[in-house]
């Protein structure tokens, strides 16, 4: 066969122009060598599709993911728990620990720009929810025991004051739906959010070291599928508000939390439900 293929070869060039086949036989490889490749670049893609897929699933069976997200001077992690507020469907909960810090706005334009888009969101979620039956929004605020007796000065904080104001309003006439709480205990070193009892956000602290004042760095974020967070930090929250009073901001707030009588077993009204 070899001398034979040989033999018909060499009298196929001699009846044609060689250059002429050698550009076709080139043509022909290129398209081979085309060819393989899209097969190889296609069996790859099915390939990595088939791995998302298997992570994807792996994911939804743990029922827990996180991402950390820096705020920079952007405020990214405020940017982004923004979205989940404004896309909230049942419920929003905070538990925080305030400090009297002076220069809550100090940062980049951007930072500050977001930490007011984030507390106007939580306005307009409770505004849009403050007609319905169900507990929308809660929030406890440990304060310094320093407070106790006394008016918080919360207008350290421009932003944050001026939605406590405007959730305390709200409170008065849809205490169903609203819910602001204070305790001048720090039950438990705490800060959370959590967002339709699936997503929780908790924030990272640190200490600038020039001012030696508390600001946050970053958060990190759950997507908590199966609720074993949630159900854990629902513990959590139900031991702070066990010592906490409804929040009116321009009161005094309690001097000491007064003893329920034995016996009463009447669960505060807002308690986390499933």
């Amino acid at each position: 066969m070899g001398v034979l293929t040989t033999i018909l070869l060499t009298d196929y060039l001699n009846k044609h122009n060689p250059i002429l086949v050698a550009l076709i036989g080139v043509i022909f490889l290129l398209a081979l060598l085309l060819g393989i490749s899209t097969r190889v670049l296609r069996v790859n893609e099915l390939s990595m599709d088939s791995i998302e897929a298997k992570i994807a699933k792996l994911l939804t069976r743990t029922g827990l993911s996180v991402e950390y997200v820096e705020d920079g001077d952007t405020g990214e992690s405020y940017a982004r728990v923004t979205a989940l507020i404004k896309a909230a469907k049942d419920s929003l909960t905070f538990v925080d620990m305030w400090q009297p810090y002076e220069d809550y706005q100090l940062g980049s334009p951007e930072r500050v720009e977001a930490r007011k888009e984030f507390y106007q969101a939580i306005i307009n979620q409770v505004e849009h929810h403050q007609h319905g039956h169900e507990m929308f929004h809660r929030r406890i605020v440990q304060v310094p025991e320093q407070y106790a007796g006394q008016i918080v000065p919360f207008n350290l904080d421009p932003y944050f004051s001026a939605y406590l104001d405007r959730v305390a309003q709200i409170q008065v006439n849809h205490y169903e739906t609203c819910s602001l709480r204070v305790t001048p205990v720090h039950v438990m070193e705490a800060h959370f959010i959590i967002i339709d009892r699936r997503y929780i956000v908790l924030p990272i602290l640190t200490t600038d070291a020039n001012t030696n004042h508390q600001i946050r760095h970053g958060a990190l974020l759950f997507d908590d599928r199966d609720g074993d967070l949630f159900r854990s930090l629902r513990g959590i929250y139900r031991a702070i508000d066990s010592r906490a009073y409804p929040l009116a901001p321009s009161e005094p707030i309690p001097a000491q939390k007064t003893k329920k009588a034995a016996g009463n077993t009447e669960s505060s009204p807002t308690e986390l439900t499933r």
